[in-house]
């Protein structure tokens, strides 16, 4: 029996144009019902054809692949591009669990934030990359770097802004602030990224805060002050620039209240147990 396009497109919840894209692609051969008219025509193998073939779609095959599979008399070739799809696919769920817990650790430090915010404490910074981009308001990025930089710009939020200050500059009250796209060592090698021009920083001790900056000016000094003041009173030898992580920012369109998570490399064992 056969069956127009559109009774197939209301079936399948597709739409005409779609079908006669598969059509085009080699995956149909309508008939048409007489040479009269356009009005094409399917039959019942031409429904279960494109069903199995929405099936494939779902799976993510391009309209190419879909062709490739629905002809075929090579069950070897389908096999390959079956085992191709799923490696994809188990790449990609892994992808969407690190997105959760990225989530998730972005959502408990928004959570702590008010609570923990201008506190001190001791811990460990996790070893990661920066990819630099601007410093003091200014683009740094030239040429290739630009092509680099917007493949790490589509893999947040693993990759986050990440500042940096010069320890030296914001002792003598003045800001040195140098914007990057951060990454997790770990995140880095599992989402396989260009780091040809990011700088690694390995995992150390760390004098651990976090601060909250407001509106369009940037605070460096202001917003560590309370770690200056503690590190002085502690005698604490810090041995690196201070390192942010962004994970927070709120009402752009005021005051643009951005919350960063701090680590300022240190010598732990000049500082005592004690804490703010």
């Amino acid at each position: 029996m056969a069956y127009r396009i559109g009774t197939i497109a209301r079936l399948l919840g597709m739409s005409a144009e779609g079908i006669r894209l598969y059509e085009r692609s080699g995956i149909l051969r309508a008939q048409r019902e007489n040479e009269e008219n356009e009005y094409r025509s399917y039959d019942h193998l031409d429904i279960t054809a494109l069903i199995r073939a929405r099936g494939y779609h779902y799976c993510g095959f391009s309209t190419r692949e879909i062709e490739r599979l629905i002809n075929s008399s090579d069950t070897g070739e389908v096999t390959r591009l079956y085992a191709e799809k799923e490696k994809e696919l188990r790449r990609e769920i892994a992808r969407k669990q690190r997105q959760i817990e990225c989530l998730e650790e972005f959502r408990h430090l928004t959570e702590e934030a008010e609570k923990q915010l201008f506190r001190i404490r001791w811990g460990e910074r996790p070893a990661l990359y920066r990819f630099e981009f601007m410093r003091d308001g200014e683009l740094l990025l030239r040429g290739r770097e630009e092509t680099v930089f917007r493949t790490w710009v589509q893999n947040t939020p693993m990759v986050f802004l990440s500042q940096m200050n010069s320890w030296e500059e914001l002792v003598q009250g003045r800001a040195q602030v140098t914007a990057a796209l951060g990454v997790l060592a770990g995140d880095a090698e599992r989402l396989q990224l260009d780091t040809e021009y990011a700088v690694y920083y390995e995992s150390c001790p760390c004098l651990c805060t976090i601060v909250r900056e407001q509106g369009n000016q940037l605070q460096p000094p202001k917003c560590l002050a309370h770690v200056i003041r503690y590190v002085r009173e502690k005698k604490i030898r810090v041995t690196g620039n201070p390192i942010a992580r962004t994970f927070l920012s709120l009402n752009k369109k005021e005051d643009y209240t951005r919350y960063r998570q701090v680590w300022i490399p240190a010598e732990e064992k000049s500082a005592g147990s004690g804490g703010l």
